[in-house]
C-alpha cells in the first residue's frame, strides 16, 4: 500500500452477532495498515479485519462479494414428549437461539418441521436452513423424539389372554394376566380370574350284587353282599357309602340298599340303589315233640274232654300250630290219633307230629300215628 495517501478514518464491520463494531484503522503515507488492508480506494474493494471473540471476522465492503455462510445456533430441545391420552402425536417446540452472519443484512431462516408441530412417536429429524443477503446458506439439524409414555388402555375380550382361548384350566381359581403393547413399546396390563367350578357329581357303578339271599342258620336275617364303586371327572378321593353296608344282616323280605358318592368338591350323587331280597327257607320244629295223652273218662261217661299243647320253634316269629282236633275236644272212649302241623310266616312247615288219646287207664306213647284198639 505504499505511494498512496490515506486519511485516518473509521471503518465499520459486522461481526458474527450482527453487532456493529467501530474501530479506528491507523495508517500513514507510505505505511501498511496494521489492522486493515485495501487493494484500492474503491469502496467496493475496501476490506477490514478484526479480532472478534478470539477469531477473525472478515467483511467485504461489497456484501455481494461475501462467500461466508451464516451460522445457526440451536437451543436444547430436551428429551421426550408425552402424547395426550389416546393420541399418537405430541406438539413439540424448540428454539433457534441465534443466527449469525459476518455481514449486515437480514438473514432468513426456516426449520422443517417447524417448531410447534405435532411430531409422531419416535425420532424426527428437523433441518434448519439460514440464508444471508449474499445467498450463502447453512444447515443444521436436530433430533426431536417423542416417547409414548401413556399406557394403552386395555381393550380386550377376556378370551384373549396369556392362556390361549381353549386352554384347559384346573378346577379352582386361576389368575390370568393380559398385557397389551403398542408400536411405541408402551404396555398396559390387566388381570382377571377364571373360576372353574366342578358341577359334575361322581358316577356310581354297580358290580356284582347278590340280589337274593337266604337267612343265616337260626336267624331271621340274611347277609347282603354287593360290589359298588364310584368314579369322578376330577382327581381326588371319592367317598362312597351305602346303607345298609356291605356284609350287613338285613331282615327277611325286600331290602333297599342306597349308595351315595361324594367328591372333593362336595358334589354328591345319591339315590343310586338296588334291592336285595332275603328269603326264609328254614322250617320250624316242634319243641318238645308232643307226647301221647292218657285220660280217664268221668263216671257214667263214654268219653272225656282232653286238653293238650304243642310248641313249635322257628328262626322267624309267627309260627302257627294247627291240630287235627282242637284242644278241649271230647274224645270217645278208645284211641284217637291227633296230628299237629306247624307253619311259619314264610310258609315253611314242620314235620307232622301225632299223639294218641287212648282208652281209659291205657297209656301209649308214639311219635307216629298209632291205632289203639278199644
Amino acid at each position: 500500500m505504499q505511494g498512496r495517501n490515506f486519511t485516518r478514518t473509521a471503518l465499520t464491520c459486522c461481526v458474527a452477532t450482527l453487532t456493529l463494531v467501530t474501530f479506528v484503522v491507523g495508517a500513514s503515507t507510505g505505511k501498511h495498515l496494521e489492522n486493515a488492508s485495501c487493494t484500492s480506494d474503491d469502496q467496493a474493494l475496501l476490506q477490514a479485519k478484526a479480532l472478534v471473540n478470539g477469531g477473525v471476522a472478515t467483511c467485504p465492503a461489497d456484501p455481494s462479494a461475501d462467500t461466508e455462510p451464516p451460522e445457526i445456533i440451536l437451543g436444547d430441545v430436551g428429551v421426550g414428549a408425552r402424547p395426550a391420552p389416546g393420541e399418537c402425536t405430541a406438539v413439540r417446540t424448540y428454539d433457534v437461539i441465534e443466527v449469525r452472519d459476518n455481514c449486515p443484512g437480514d438473514v432468513t431462516w426456516s426449520c422443517v418441521p417447524p417448531s410447534g408441530s405435532s411430531f409422531p412417536i419416535g425420532d424426527t429429524t428437523v433441518t434448519c436452513t439460514a440464508t444471508d443477503v449474499a445467498g450463502n446458506t447453512a444447515s443444521e439439524s436436530l433430533r426431536v423424539w417423542v416417547q409414548d409414555l401413556n399406557p394403552v388402555p386395555p381393550v380386550f375380550d377376556v378370551a384373549q389372554t396369556q392362556d390361549k382361548s381353549g386352554s384347559t384350566f384346573s378346577v379352582g381359581t386361576t389368575t390370568v394376566t393380559c398385557t397389551a403393547t403398542d408400536a411405541g413399546g408402551s404396555t398396559a396390563s390387566a388381570e382377571f380370574d377364571v373360576n372353574v367350578r366342578d358341577l359334575w357329581a361322581p358316577n356310581i357303578t354297580l358290580g356284582d350284587v347278590m340280589r337274593e339271599t337266604a337267612t343265616s342258620p337260626g336267624l331271621c336275617e340274611g347277609i347282603v353282599v354287593y360290589d359298588v364303586s364310584a368314579i369322578d371327572n376330577c382327581p381326588g378321593d371319592v367317598t362312597l357309602s351305602c346303607v345298609p353296608a356291605n356284609g350287613s344282616l338285613v331282615p327277611v323280605g325286600d331290602n333297599r340298599v342306597d349308595c351315595t358318592a361324594t367328591d372333593v368338591a362336595g358334589l354328591a350323587q345319591s339315590g343310586t340303589g338296588f334291592w336285595v331280597t332275603v328269603r326264609d327257607h328254614e322250617n320250624p320244629v316242634f319243641d318238645p315233640v308232643p307226647d301221647d295223652v292218657t285220660v280217664t273218662n268221668d263216671p257214667g261217661q263214654c268219653g272225656a274232654a282232653v286238653d293238650y299243647v304243642a310248641n313249635a320253634a322257628d328262626n322267624c316269629p309267627g309260627v302257627q300250630v294247627v291240630f287235627s282236633q282242637e284242644s278241649g275236644t271230647t274224645f270217645s272212649v278208645g284211641t284217637t290219633t291227633v296230628t299237629c302241623n306247624a307253619t311259619d310266616a314264610s310258609g315253611n312247615k314242620a314235620s307232622s307230629e301225632s299223639f294218641v288219646v287212648p282208652r281209659p287207664f291205657s297209656t301209649s306213647i308214639s311219635n307216629v300215628p298209632v291205632a289203639v284198639a278199644v
